[in-house]
């Protein structure tokens, strides 16, 4: 279940890092 739980939680840093690289991009 650790392997999963590092799976969910870089699904959720990967998609925190897409939301914030798009608002930067927008920003700019």
């Amino acid at each position: 279940m650790i392997a999963f739980q590092v799976f969910i939680y870089g699904v959720l840093i990967a998609m925190f890092a897409i939301q914030l690289q798009m608002y930067l991009t927008r920003d700019w």
